[in-house]
């Protein structure tokens, strides 16, 4: 070290490093000792030296960083003899081997990326900028797991807004992963490209450029793609960083490690906009040592929510090693966790989000996921768990019933059929044919055992679905009931509508886990996403589907077939609904029949009226014609 270098240091550092055997060279003297040293190897050491903090200094002097066996006061660090300049016009540049681990993995040797930070983050090095001990922990777990595909790192990363996730996380680590490691890749992902130009990237660039100035031109930096290639006495080694936004599963597969057993490490930049698609793509890449998803939280559905809904807080184990290769670990992030973020920005968020208990507070500053402004029937963490608790006790019936929900053309015709609390087929077709649905429909309700006169099927009869459905009874189905979502409610000073009822009666079913769904991707995410408004500040009345379509919901389909399933479902562990008027005995039936019909009679009559109700009080013409041919029927058959 000159002894320019030397005045530079502080006091402190200057008496560590006469303590550790440091030695003061003139200008001269260095000049003769390192006169064919590449100049970038002169900048790295010259900056090293006198830039870096104190902290910094300290461990580097008593060989800290240093490869295993160069560490000491007898290390001329960084100034190497056998450090050559590649003359060669855009060859890479020439590491000193002193900085290059012996281990045949490793290449530079930073231990992890909250050491990385230190050396290229002036910010970080003048002390101007902390890390926070999140950040810290995240980077040290980071660095220490993912030791090969078979032990991969495997992170959610749950934040609150204005964190730093995309600078001192994703950025930082996948830095640090391909400057540590001989032929390393990194991918990074976002279903936003400003979101990856304006954050990610743009760190990622600042840190490689960092390293070009202090170390010589061992990045090239291109748009959204960069590549860290360096020479080393044991040949020429290059590392990669891709980044991508796009919505194509397609391009999130495909990626796998440059060599065998070399790192790869696969970062999805705020999860809980990327599609579910990329997501089920991103799984197709194979031999990954670290998976990062970092997000902060939205609606509770989707893989992002999953993933924390299994994941294994980081708080409740000891070191990343702990947990078995297959779990992730959360890390959950809240404003309180990042001291950067002011009183003051936090009154003003209560202030503007409505307070500490709305759902934009709660899912900005906590972390937690939350609805938006606008309210949907079912949570999606009650549909998430009747999919997959494994604990409900299946109640069986002596027959199937089925719930059926019709249309034309594009969108779905759906056929649920249930026993008991347990959904057990969902048959989803389209035809531009009426009689083509019927046909494939009649063949359908053989298959799922619906034949049986209790084996109700309740139908949807608004639109195009009537006069299926009088086909449908017209051809020996009587079974079959007629559900108008249009009726009144029971309970009209809550519902809407019959239809707004039986949701919520639904929903009821699932938030006291008494139903067993099959996993449908499509199902549960209709089920989640049934949003309803309120008239009045009282009244419960679904969006049309119409307007779930103009907002970009799904149409509800499958949902609804499922709903019209369990629209005479009856629990014991909710409250019920109101009592169906108990059906006669047959006898009794052909009784009140007997003699001549008259229609006008019947419908002056609150009497007679009363005697022929379905769907818990909605009137049906169809039912009373099909009672009426039945017992002409038996009649008949009576007089042979």
């Amino acid at each position: 070290m000159t002894r320019e270098q030397f005045n530079n240091l502080p006091p402190s550092v200057k008496e560590d490093y006469i303590n550790a055997g440091g030695s003061i060279s003139t200008a001269e003297e260095v000049s003769t000792q390192t006169s064919n040293v590449s100049p970038s190897s002169l900048m790295f050491g010259s900056i090293l030296a006198s830039n870096i903090p104190s902290s910094a200094v300290e461990s580097l002097s008593s060989g800290a960083g240093l490869p295993e066996g160069k560490r000491g006061p007898s290390s001329s660090y960084p100034f190497q003899e056998e450090a050559k300049e590649l003359s060669k016009e855009g060859s890479p540049s020439f590491v000193p081997s002193s900085f290059v681990s012996s281990d045949r993995d490793i290449l530079f040797d930073i231990r992890d990326p909250v050491e990385l930070l230190s050396l290229l983050d002036d910010e970080i090095a003048s002390g101007r900028t902390t890390l926070h001990d999140w950040q810290m922990q995240f980077m040290y777990d980071f660095a220490m797991g993912g030791q090969s595909d078979r032990t991969p790192f495997q992170a959610v990363v749950r934040t609150c807004n204005g964190s730093g996730k995309d600078k001192y996380i994703i950025a930082a680590c996948v830095v640090w992963l391909a400057m540590r490691f001989k032929d390393a890749f990194g991918v990074v992902t976002s279903s936003s490209g400003q979101q990856l130009d304006r954050q990610t990237c743009r760190y990622i660039v600042h840190l490689a450029e960092s390293a070009n100035r202090k170390w010589g031109n061992i990045w090239r930096v291109n748009y959204r793609h960069y590549v860290c290639e360096v020479a080393t006495d044991a040949g020429v080694f290059k590392q990669y960083i891709d980044c991508f936004a796009t919505d194509e599963p397609g391009k999130a597969e495909g990626y796998h490690p440059t060599r065998f057993n070399s790192k790869m490490a696969l970062f999805l930049s705020e999860d809980k906009t990327i599609p579910d698609t990329i997501n089920v793509a991103i799984n197709k890449c194979t031999g990954y040592t670290h998976r990062i998803h970092a997000s902060s939280p939205g609606l509770p559905q989707g893989h992002f929510f999953d993933l924390c809904n299994i994941a294994v807080d980081r708080k409740m184990i000891k070191r990343v090693t702990d947990v078995s290769p297959e779990s992730y670990i959360q890390y959950h992030i809240k404003a309180s966790d990042c001291p950067h973020l002011s009183p003051a920005y936090l009154k003003q968020m209560e202030r503007d989000l409505n307070g500490k208990d709305s759902p934009a507070y709660k899912s900005q500053i906590d972390a937690e996921f939350a609805t938006t402004n606008e309210m949907v029937v079912v949570p999606y963490t009650y549909v998430w768990r009747c999919m997959r608790n494994k604990t409900v006790e299946w109640i069986p019936e002596e027959h199937n019933k089925a719930g059926l929900d019709l249309s034309l053309g594009l969108a779905e015709s759906v056929l649920a059929t249930r026993n008991g609390n347990k959904l057990l087929f969902l048959d989803c077709f389209r035809f531009d044919d009426p009689e083509d649905t019927i046909l494939y429909l009649i063949e359908k309700f053989k298959e799922r055992q619906l034949q049986h006169r209790e084996s109700l099927i309740f139908g949807d009869c608004v639109g195009i679905g009537a006069p299926m459905l009088y086909s449908l009874r017209r051809k020996g189905w009587n079974n079959i009931r007629f559900f108008d979502s249009r009726a009144s409610a029971f309970n009209k000073r809550v519902y809407k509508n019959l239809i707004a009822e039986k949701w919520f009666s639904f929903a009821s079913l699932l938030k006291q886990n008494q139903i067993i769904l099959p996993y449908d991707d499509t199902l549960q995410k209709q089920l989640s996403t049934r949003y309803y408004k309120l008239s009045d500040g009282v009244i419960h009345q679904l969006l049309s589907k119409l307007e779930q379509r103009n907002k970009g919901y799904l149409s509800p389909d499958r949902a609804d077939a499922v709903v019209y399933a369990f629209s005479d479902f009856q629990s014991t562990f909710v409250s019920a609904a109101p009592e169906m008027e108990v059906e006669k005995k047959e006898e009794e039936k052909e009784e009140e029949l007997i003699g001549n019909f008259d229609t006008r009679l019947w419908a002056n009559s609150n009497s007679l009226r009363g005697k022929y109700k379905v769907n818990e009080g909605q009137k049906d013409f169809s039912l009373l014609e099909g009672e009426l041919e039945q017992y002409n029927l038996r009649r008949k058959l009576n007089k042979v």
